[in-house]
Parts: structure tokens; sequence; C-alpha cells
């Protein structure tokens, strides 16, 4: 029972070095850091895709930045899904292959109806 710890070396010594480089990765930044200190307008400035600010910090966006972001999430997390039947294919029944197939189908019928809908297209 004493020597059940011994199993969580690697864990262990995984939590240690990462600590040690997060440590040593902060000590380095602040000696390379010291120097940069001086407050300049240029750096105080708001940086908005390198031009200058043309509008408040609380005006309104272009709906077309949330839909976006929306749709790259959706198609984000639908890939998630898809990568452990992509693990498991070769074990996959019919039920579950059958699944798959309607799962995708979703997938490319979404997409299908987002590319008409011209969510897809900027300008």
């Amino acid at each position: 029972m004493g020597a059940i710890w011994i199993k969580y070396i690697p864990v262990i010594s995984l939590v240690l070095v990462s600590l040690l480089i997060i440590a040593l990765l902060f000590v380095v930044s602040y000696f390379l850091g010291a120097g940069t200190n001086n407050i300049d307008f240029e750096k105080l400035s708001v940086y908005e895709c390198g031009f200058e600010p043309f509008t408040d910090t609380q005006g309104t966006f272009d709906i077309k930045f949330y839909l976006l972001a929306m749709l790259f999430m959706v198609f984000d997390l639908e890939i998630m899904f898809l990568l452990p039947w992509a693990i498991a294919f070769n074990i996959l029944t019919w039920t579950s292959l059958l699944i798959f197939i309607w799962f995708t189908l979703v997938l490319v019928i979404a997409f299908v109806y987002e590319w008409l809908k011209g969510a897809l297209e900027w300008q």
C-alpha cells in the first residue's frame, strides 16, 4: 500500500517540468521586456486592422460576423463528432453506419442551405 504513489511518478514529473518551464518563461520574459516599459501614444492607441478606429468600442457590428462565428462553431463541433466514427470505422455495425450516413447527410444539407442563402459570402 505504501508504494502505490510510484505509479504516479510520470504524472508528477510532467507537472513539475511544466511548472519549471512556466517559471522559466516568466523570468525570461520579465528580463527581456524590462527595457520596453516606455509608455507611448502609439502603444496605447486602439489598433483595428491597421486602420484608425472610426467608431467607439460600443458600436454595433454587422450580423455577418456573428453568423460566420456561429457557422464556424457548428461545423467545428460537427467535425469533433465525426472523429470517433473515423477512429472506430472498422468496427462499425450497420446501425452505426446508417447513423453516420444520416449525420453526414444532415451536415451536407445544412452546408448547402447556408451556401445558397449566401451566409458564406463576404461583401
